[in-house]
């Protein structure tokens, strides 16, 4: 009898360890596959993929265009990309940190 209750406490305890377990791999293993390509391409070429610019269509949508650059232009490609990305991140965050703050003010106290 002692052996059925164990059994039974593992595979409850295995349900959210399981589902645990496959959320991990669900958000590693895309990012994954893609340093594997890349890794790749750059053992191939001897250049790493990148994402060089952003160029507008003829219906004014934006397009990404995927470049192979050397190690060197990736890492200064990077360090412009950086400091643009740098200013808009930082103005969401205090916008959600102001958010939180109201939400926070707002909220009823308990006695």
């Amino acid at each position: 009898m002692a052996k059925h209750s164990t059994n039974t406490l593992l595979d409850v305890v295995g349900i959210p360890a399981n589902l645990l377990a496959g959320f991990v791999a669900g958000a590693v293993m895309p990012v994954a596959a893609v340093a594997a390509l890349a890794a790749g391409v750059r053992l191939l070429t001897g250049k790493v993929p990148f994402l060089t610019r952003v160029v507008p269509d003829a219906e004014g949508e934006r397009q990404l265009v995927l470049e192979l650059v050397t190690p060197e232009e990736a890492r200064a490609l990077w360090a412009e990309h950086k400091s643009s990305f740098g200013a808009p991140l930082d103005k969401l965050r205090l916008e959600i940190q102001a958010m939180a703050e109201q939400a926070g003010a707002e909220a009823p106290e308990d006695e």
